[in-house]
């Protein structure tokens, strides 16, 4: 009897789980880097990423950013509290998740940038993310890579 019992939880047990690993996302696994240690000169291959550690930032702080790109890539600014929801590969184009004042999908070229943490956060860290990657919640938007 022992084995029938065994038997049909394993049966019932196996739907479950082929449902459960159709529905399973990725997880972008973005290289990582703060500002001490990033290079001054650095490249980005395809289908790769950056997370650059900005630190803990306070409301009012500034930072400068210089980007030059010859394909395509996506910057982002998320705080800490959400950039597992970018890295789990869940929906982050919303105000809740990203800074959308400081996203530029599909950049190409030379920029300069003096960003401001947001004045209604209190000190936070926060993460740069330059993505060239094509992952499936661009939703065919930004940087395919």
């Amino acid at each position: 009897m022992r084995w029938v019992c065994v038997f049909a939880v394993f049966i019932l047990m196996t739907p479950i789980s082929s449902v459960a690993a159709l529905s399973t996302k990725g997880v972008i696994s973005c290289s990582n880097s703060n500002l001490e240690s990033l290079p001054s000169n650095w490249s980005l291959s395809d289908q790769s990423c950056l997370r650059v550690d900005l630190g803990v930032l306070s409301q009012g702080e500034s930072l400068f950013f210089e980007i030059s790109a010859d394909s395509e890539i996506d910057i982002l600014l998320f705080p800490s509290n959400t950039v597992s929801i970018y890295q789990n590969e869940q929906t982050y184009r919303m105000d809740s998740v990203w800074v959308s004042d400081s996203v530029f999908e599909s950049f190409s070229g030379e920029g300069e940038w003096h960003w401001n943490v947001p004045s209604d956060r209190d000190p936070t860290r926060w993460y740069l993310v330059i993505d060239n990657l094509a992952h499936p919640q661009d939703s065919g938007e930004g940087a395919q890579g």
